[in-house]
């Protein structure tokens, strides 16, 4: 709701608008990831150099750097800007949701291949944000492959729809104000 995109953050770090994808692996350490098949970052990773453009990396865990020995691979590790960040880039893809969330409600599109299927993610596409969701190595690079040639003029209408939800500050502050009175 309150996002405004910083171009000169996105500059700041060597980018070009629209120029690059953002990758974020899973949380594969994660309790709530055991026993679930996911990509390997790894895969993702060539899926996502394969587009042509340049893959910035926010790693989650330090095996992680490990990936961005490979040209081609920009690495964010921390203190980054996630809505200028996202708002500049031509896809999002991510082994778990939030950004891909975020992504989605400016514009941006989102893929994520967590095997979880959560309710949100099915609310903001059903809202018609551009989130998608992959299921495996072979639906995400079909997925990227089409989704990064997408046109990137209704950046502003999603954004412009976006600012029309509630806003989740008020709501919280709301049911605060209310639950101690």
């Amino acid at each position: 709701k309150r996002l405004e995109p910083d171009e000169g953050y996105v500059r700041s770090l060597g980018l070009s608008p629209w120029r690059y994808v953002v990758f974020r692996p899973a949380e594969e350490l994660a309790t709530y990831y055991r026993g679930l098949r996911i990509p390997r970052s790894e895969e993702v990773l060539r899926v996502l150099l394969d587009l042509g453009y340049e893959v910035v990396l926010l790693p989650r865990y330090s095996h992680h750097l490990d990936l961005a020995r490979r040209d081609g691979v920009v690495v964010v590790e921390s203190g980054f800007s996630g809505p200028s960040l996202t708002y500049y880039a031509r896809l999002v893809v991510t082994g778990g949701a939030s950004i891909a969330r975020e992504a989605a409600l400016v514009g941006t599109p989102a893929i994520t291949y967590t095997p979880l299927d959560l309710h949100v993610n099915r609310c903001v596409m059903e809202w018609g944000f551009p989130l998608y969701r992959a299921t495996d190595l072979a639906e995400l690079r079909k997925l990227t492959a089409n989704l990064v040639s997408l046109n990137q003029v209704g950046r502003l209408e999603y954004l412009s729809r976006a600012r029309k939800l509630e806003d989740p500050v008020t709501v919280a502050k709301d049911i605060v104000v209310r639950g101690v009175s």
